[in-house]
């Protein structure tokens, strides 16, 4: 599995257990989190919740922005470049933005990747 395809897949924390502060960054980077004690329905209503949301231009936008945040501080032009990129069927136009501002060329081809995505993602 691609690193891009892990960054489009929404994620559940699902536990029943009580974890020790060390554990609270994988919380944090879930996208939600349940406990086992949860009814079905709850759980139901956030799986649906999430994937309505891998189906809009928000979600990619974001995990654009969160991957590319810590390489990229303008954080407005690279939302304003992944929507047009996407919306456009274009992902060069957000590349050319990264060739000038991020150093790795790995985390630019995820974040195109991601793009690319997206796009296929639309024209279901």
């Amino acid at each position: 599995m691609t690193l891009s395809l892990i960054f489009t897949i929404p994620v559940i924390a699902y536990s029943n257990a009580d974890f020790s502060l060390k554990y609270q960054d994988f919380f944090k980077m879930a996208d939600a989190v349940l406990a086992k004690a949860d009814d079905y329905v709850q759980f139901k209503r956030t799986v649906d919740r999430l994937l309505g949301q891998r189906f809009s231009l928000g979600f990619y936008v974001n995990r654009i922005e969160k991957l590319l945040s810590p390489y990229a501080n303008d954080a407005e032009k690279i939302k304003k470049l992944s929507e047009k990129a996407i919306l456009q069927n274009n992902p060069e136009l957000l590349k050319g933005y990264l060739d000038q501002k991020v150093d790795s060329k790995d985390i630019i081809n995820v974040a195109l990747q991601v793009v690319q995505i997206a796009i296929g993602v639309a024209s279901l």
